[in-house]
């Protein structure tokens, strides 16, 4: 049983038209006039305790009540107990912190605040949950990290984290570093990137990512020696005619040529939006498609959250990008026994520096055999989700008083 702990609620009359497919029915129970219970349909029963305020604060007077199981998670506190104190995570996207939840949820009361975007979100429910915590974990430093950072109360550690993609815009810029704890960049060069253009008391560290090896303990197919893969091959900086061009010419040197195969695992462009919006895109992946029709040693895949199928298949894991800020991709794929080979202007930025060896963005590609394979899932076995999150946990921990 999964139990939830609010504070003061006062609960609107519900119907059964939340926008998600799926029905939830709501029965009051009469338990010191405190808890109703919430039966989500295919799932277990959810018990909420100490009715109060959230509600209001995440839809408002007469706000619309849709996605009713996603709205209301995200504000409550699974399995609170008394003798932990409150971790706030906040952010527009938990797509790289969220498999770290159960870790956080062993140490810690846990709270989410999911914003709206880069800069928007429901305030009253960001004050109400800011005021609920003990420490704050902001993921990207954009609108949530520059809010955090200029309301946190005296008694609370802040942390922040900051990706690639920040980089890009100026949110950093008005932080209150005065109120930072620490500062996490997921690449050394982003450290040293930051040194130059933040306070020099502002803790700033590197902390990697995660990698959840369990999803990568793939046994290699026979076949993988012969494929190679690009995960990931939009928007059009990833540069997968360059894969195409290095596939071909690579092919010419291996007395095998015939049974080479070149992947493509990823989101279609035509489905993404953003790059329908930008001509030189369309115009790219125009001719990525013409290069790859009729080609039966070229095969593009869909993208999935499933990858350890794709991966066990391929031997080679390719990079030809601009710009990336960890490559989640490579560290990936080395994890689950691929050769990585690593080109363009992520390595010649010396982006790479720290996170992967130079051997792997040489010119000539280290070829594929099991003991080469088997050396790759060591690179980043230190990276498991335990190690990360205490990483992190420790940075709360850290000369806080009882």
């Amino acid at each position: 049983m999964v139990s939830y702990h609010l504070t003061n609620i006062k609960f609107k009359r519900l119907t059964t038209n939340y926008g998600d497919g799926r029905k939830l029915k709501i029965t009051y129970k009469s338990v010191h006039g405190k808890t109703i219970k919430v039966i989500f349909e295919d799932d277990n029963d959810i018990f909420i305790d100490d009715i109060g305020e959230i509600v209001n604060a995440v839809y408002g007077k007469g706000s619309q009540w849709k996605n009713v199981t996603d709205n209301l998670t995200r504000a409550l506190c699974k399995n609170p107990t008394p003798d932990k104190r409150t971790l706030l995570v906040n952010g527009y996207s938990y797509k790289f912190i969220k498999k770290l939840f159960p870790y956080f949820e062993k140490k810690y009361n846990l709270l989410l605040d999911t914003w709206s975007g880069s800069a928007r979100h429901k305030k009253e429910l960001s004050e109400l949950q800011l005021k609920r915590s003990d420490f704050i974990f902001c993921e990207w430093s954009l609108g949530n990290a520059v809010w955090y950072s200029k309301n946190k109360l005296p008694h609370q550690k802040l942390v922040i984290r900051l990706h690639r993609w920040e980089t890009k815009t100026d949110y950093w810029k008005k932080i209150k570093w005065d109120n930072v704890d620490a500062f996490i960049c997921i690449s050394p060069y982003y450290v040293d990137f930051m040194k130059d253009k933040i306070p020099s008391y502002v803790n700033i560290l590197y902390i990697p990512n995660y990698i959840d090896a369990s999803l990568f303990e793939v046994q290699k197919t026979n076949d993988a020696k012969y494929n190679l893969g690009m995960l990931g091959y939009t928007p059009k900086l990833k540069n997968p005619i360059k894969a195409i061009e290095f596939f071909d010419n690579f092919k010419k040197t291996q007395s095998n040529e015939h049974k080479y195969r070149l992947y493509f695992k990823g989101v279609n462009p035509a489905k993404d939006k953003d790059i329908k919006k930008k001509p030189e895109e369309v115009q790219y992946y125009e001719r990525f498609f013409k290069l790859v029709k009729d080609r039966n040693d070229i095969i593009i895949e869909n993208f999935s959250h499933e990858v350890t199928n794709w991966f066990s298949k391929i031997g080679y894991i390719l990079s030809f990008s601009d710009i990336e800020g960890s490559h989640q991709a490579i560290a990936e794929g080395m994890s689950a026994g691929c050769i990585p080979y690593l080109r363009g202007n992520f390595v010649d930025t010396g982006r790479t520096k720290g996170l992967y060896p130079n051997k792997f963005s040489e010119k000539k590609i280290m070829l594929y055999n099991l003991d080469e394979s088997n050396k790759m899932r060591e690179y980043f076995k230190d990276n498991k989700i335990e190690t990360i999150g205490l990483a992190i946990c420790n940075l709360f921990e850290n000369n806080i008083e009882s």
